[in-house]
């Protein structure tokens, strides 16, 4: 068995599987995930990037911004889950909303780019790639605090309690920060080690 994270081999032997049977095998960041534009010269956008099941929290983030008096955009991208159409029903019609639906694989780095900021609300998750992905483009991303993500990929995320809290840390962040970021999540979350240790396991295995 390959699990991507600890917290993924840790699930696996929960439910019975062999410890000695897991190998863990990171995802990577692809190589064209990097900065594009300086930080300081972004304009007032935060993003997420993801489905609608219930787990994401998709609903609570809409709903703590929708209150706030946040002078930002939140740009909605992905498709797919059970709350998206109920979602979109209830918050079209905000103008500082925007449901963009799938964003095209070749818009993805400069979407990134294009963000203040990149949260992830989700309560559970596997691994967290567009984390990662995120960080390498120079986008700080935030999570909530009782998120469980992998230690891996949750190191790299600034923690909050609510999306009110995100506008305030902003200022706060410098592209020569984020630039050694981006350098460590790149060199850490590597595709082409990623591929290479999950062809040694199958080779191990065969």
């Amino acid at each position: 068995l390959i699990a991507v994270a600890e917290q993924t081999k840790n699930t696996l032997i929960q439910e019975g599987a062999d410890e000695e049977d897991i190998a863990v095998v990171n995802l990577g960041v692809r190589e064209k995930f990097e900065i594009r534009k300086d930080y300081s010269s972004r304009e007032d956008k935060i993003g997420y990037l993801g489905d609608f099941r219930p787990r994401k929290r998709v609903g609570r983030l809409l709903e703590e911004f929708n209150n706030s008096d946040s002078g930002y955009e939140l740009l909605i991208g992905g498709t797919g889950g059970s709350e998206q159409e109920k979602l979109k029903k209830r918050y079209s019609g905000s103008n500082r909303i925007e449901f963009q639906g799938r964003i095209p694989e070749d818009d993805l780095v400069d979407w990134y780019n294009s963000l203040k900021a990149f949260i992830f609300p989700t309560e559970l998750e596997g691994f967290g790639l567009p984390v990662l992905e995120a960080t390498a483009c120079g986008t700080p991303v935030f999570v909530y605090e009782d998120a469980n993500i992998s230690e891996e990929v949750k190191e790299f995320c600034v923690e909050v309690n609510n999306v009110q809290e995100i506008e305030g840390k902003l200022d706060g962040f410098k592209d020569a920060e984020l630039e050694g970021k981006s350098e460590e999540v790149k060199r850490k979350f590597d595709w082409d080690k990623t591929v290479e240790e999950t062809i040694s396991v199958y080779n191990e295995s065969a």
